[in-house]
């Protein structure tokens, strides 16, 4: 094979990349808005970072919510309500998932909050969706419930107030402190996404091509 055809594949296989995954983003529904903020909160929506400037953002599955030195807080459409504490990373996801056994399976949506970093709180409310509070090392299924999360980058940290969860994983019961900034400048994933934001206002900026370029990379790893 040519060097050049070769090259051609790959530009053809990473444009069919991005527009399938811009068309499925396209067709998200919003599934929660910001209802309150204080300090510096990024969110990452598809390729895009920005930072939130103004109340009833909405969000979308898959979008990912960071903060500096501020918080965030989020009400889903059902009510339910997440706070997110200074210096810390998570994403928001909502999908039909099965559950029972074999042919006695059902789907029903769910919902997930992962903590990649930092400390975060649920509560529940009316809802009647099934709620799962995770980190990299542990899950909490949750229901009718409010609590915390935390992930220090090694350890899963969980302090419910009322209700019950179902955990899966090491997980350090009762209250606890905020990692804060010493665990986010420790984290992957906090880092990937801040570096992502700051080369994508610069992108905004300039609008030149190679920034734009390196500005969906970033993101793109973030995502994964």
């Amino acid at each position: 094979m040519k060097p050049g055809f070769g090259i051609l594949l790959v530009f053809v296989a990473l444009f069919m990349g991005f527009f399938l995954f811009a068309f499925q983003t396209f067709a998200a529904k919003p599934i929660a808005q910001i209802s309150g903020f204080e300090g510096e909160v990024i969110v990452q929506s598809d390729t895009k970072s920005f930072r939130v400037t103004e109340l009833g953002l909405t969000l979308k599955d898959g979008d990912r919510i960071q903060t500096k030195q501020g918080e965030a807080k989020i009400v889903f459409n059902d009510g339910a309500v997440i706070k997110i504490m200074s210096f810390a990373s998570t994403i928001i996801q909502e999908r039909k998932e099965k559950g029972g056994f074999w042919i006695f399976g059902t789907k029903k949506m769910v919902r997930r909050i992962t903590c990649f970093v930092g400390k975060l709180r649920l509560k529940t409310g009316a809802s009647r969706r099934k709620h799962y509070l995770q980190t990299p090392t542990a899950v909490c299924g949750l229901r009718g419930s409010e609590g915390d999360i935390g992930f220090d980058n090694v350890n899963t940290y969980m302090n419910i107030y009322s209700g019950e969860a179902e955990v899966a994983g090491n997980v350090i019961r009762g209250a606890f402190t905020n990692p804060g900034i010493h665990a986010a400048t420790k984290s992957r994933v906090y880092q990937s996404l801040a570096r992502a934001y700051t080369i994508y206002r610069r992108a905004e900026a300039t609008m030149r091509t190679l920034y734009l370029a390196r500005a969906r990379v970033e993101a793109i790893k973030v995502i994964r």
